[in-house]
């Protein structure tokens, strides 16, 4: 029956030390924007470059980017 309190004991002390490292991630800005770094890689650099339309032929027609057909920004205005 005492070991049953020890490992009460135990859990807790781990559950404070985790609870603890969580605040003091959190006062650290660890969690301020977690969204804009998983979509990053979607819009920096230009990519691979499209074949010229020589190359295609016609059975890959460019698609002109438009204001329509971007996706739109994340951050805050």
């Amino acid at each position: 029956m005492e070991v049953i309190f020890v490992l009460i004991g135990i859990s807790l002390l781990l559950a404070a030390g985790f609870l603890y490292i969580f605040f003091r991630a959190l006062k650290s800005g660890q969690f301020d924007d977690a969204h804009t770094p998983a979509i990053r890689i979607l819009f920096e650099g230009k990519g691979p470059k499209a074949p010229a339309a020589s190359e295609a032929g016609a059975a890959h027609p460019t698609v002109e980017k438009t204001k329509s057909n971007r996706i739109p920004s994340t951050k805050h205005k």
